[in-house]
């Protein structure tokens, strides 16, 4: 973080000063912090209530441990009236979360930055990721760290921002109303991505159309001068397209700006491809990887990177894990979509599934998708009706939406089907049945933790060997 008065950064808020011995306006701010764990001497900590940690439990620890200075909340204001007489300024306002954002805002405004946000039902950080490796090469960029994305991460992705700073590429989520609106509000962006659209965390929004409205803010705000980059075979394509009157240019396997002339081919090792007259390689597997290169092509294109650069970037990018990533143990092949579960992504991975050719069994590790509100049963019902007609020959489940998927596939009696309420059982499960030459797809909502799955999977295979 450059180093900024404390006045500039409050500007428009409103807020009592407590204490400090001094006026506000001579204090510079180098440095914020949200973690009391992490805190460094002279930073700036902002006490956030959390869902498990409250920071205002943790002032007077960042106080000694030589912060420069603490936002707190009015509300609890009572509980730190002894530190009137501390030398550091201590801040009272109404919402810290919400100053964060304010305080990140007017940081942003001291920087001659293009300002890129990227959102969708799927994909987002993995095209962020690609994005920012490519346009890396030519100049310096800021990325959102892991997915970042919400009303603390993207403040603290801001403020990584510096003088020499040339693009800020911002992933941006959402899973409740007016939230992506909020989240561009402070970044101001001039450039937009929507990946695609489909009903995750639909239970918060009611409706599929308006999780398309939600992600839609993104682009209403773009300047005239600006740019909208859109998947030209989503549903939602012309709906989007009308929220701007920013230039828009659209990607798409089949149709876009930048769309596949041909593909050459298509498997675990990832997929070979041509737009034009240009020839591709990326790692990223399925036709869901394929879009996401497509999106990376058409952002860096628009922004002139050469040819070749955009090319060596992409051969070279490999998908993070838990999103895509492709490991083989014991010559059995993992592919960890461990991450996170939707519908839209969901269905994507089992269209991949299906394409791949294995020597032995197709094993897939399923648990719940989350935040699916009142149509959950439905849309897990349909993804078990899915994979009952594919290629899968072996459904190993965890939770209990997921065992509505389970039940739908032991009504086709073509599929082992097991289901489990433990992860430790069912890894123990999974380890005897693999063999040399089977391929398994772990996919999973984040909170549901099938990350542990290949780990234990692993660790398992390791001590049967002894």
């Amino acid at each position: 973080m450059k180093s900024t008065p404390l006045s500039y950064l409050l500007q428009n808020v409103e807020f009592d000063f407590i204490s400090g011995g001094k006026d506000y306006e001579v204090y510079v701010v180098k440095g914020i912090s949200t973690d009391s764990r992490t805190i460094s001497r002279g930073e700036f900590f902002i006490a956030i209530k959390g869902d498990r940690f409250d920071g205002h439990d943790f002032v007077e620890d960042v106080i000694k441990k030589g912060a420069a200075g603490v936002i707190i909340e009015r509300a609890a204001i009572n509980g730190f009236r002894h530190l009137k007489q501390v030398n550091v300024p201590v801040i009272a306002v109404d919402n810290t979360r919400r100053v964060l954002g304010d305080i990140a805002k007017n940081y942003l405004t001291q920087f001659d930055v293009r300002k890129f946000v990227i959102t969708g039902t799927a994909g987002k950080t993995t095209c962020k990721s690609l994005i920012g490796a490519i346009l890396s090469e030519c100049w310096n960029v800021v990325t959102s760290e892991k997915s970042f994305n919400n009303d603390i991460g993207v403040p603290k992705t801001i403020l990584r921002v510096g003088d020499e700073t040339d693009f800020l590429i911002q992933e941006i989520g959402t899973n409740s109303p007016g939230e992506i609106a909020y989240l561009s509000g402070i970044i101001g962006q001039r450039y937009a991505l929507v990946t695609n659209i489909g009903p995750a965390h639909v239970g918060f929004f009611g409706s599929v159309y308006k999780i398309a409205e939600e992600k839609r803010a993104a682009i209403e705000i773009l300047p005239e001068d600006g740019g909208a980059f859109l998947n030209a075979e989503d549903d939602y394509f012309e709906f989007l397209r009308s929220g701007t009157k920013a230039e828009v240019k659209s990607f798409g396997i089949n149709k876009g700006d930048v769309s596949v002339a041909s593909i050459e081919s298509m498997d675990l090792l990832g997929t070979r491809f041509r737009v034009d007259n240009e020839r591709y390689f990326t790692g990223l597997t399925g036709y869901h990887g394929l879009s996401n290169a497509l999106a990376g092509i058409l952002v860096g294109r628009y922004f002139g990177i050469p040819e070749k650069i955009i090319r060596d970037v992409l051969g070279n990018f490999k998908p993070e894990e838990g999103r895509g990533a492709v490991e083989i143990v014991n010559d059995i092949i993992i592919l960890d979509e461990s991450y996170n579960a939707n519908p839209l992504s969901v269905k994507r991975c089992l269209d991949f599934f299906d394409r791949i050719n294995v020597e032995g069994k197709k094993i897939f590790v399923f648990s719940d998708m989350l935040e699916l509100g009142e149509q959950s049963p439905e849309y897990h019902r349909e993804i078990g009706r899915i994979i009952s007609q594919s290629s899968v020959d072996v459904l190993l489940t965890f939770g209990e939406m997921a065992e509505l998927v389970a039940d739908e596939c032991r009504k086709a009696d073509n599929i082992l089907v097991e289901s489990f309420s433990d992860i430790d059982r069912l890894s123990e499960r999974l380890a005897s049945l693999a063999r040399a030459g089977d391929a398994m797809l772990i996919k999973g909502s984040r909170a549901m933790g099938l990350e542990r799955v290949k780990k234990n999977f692993s660790n398992l295979l390791v001590l049967n060997e002894r």
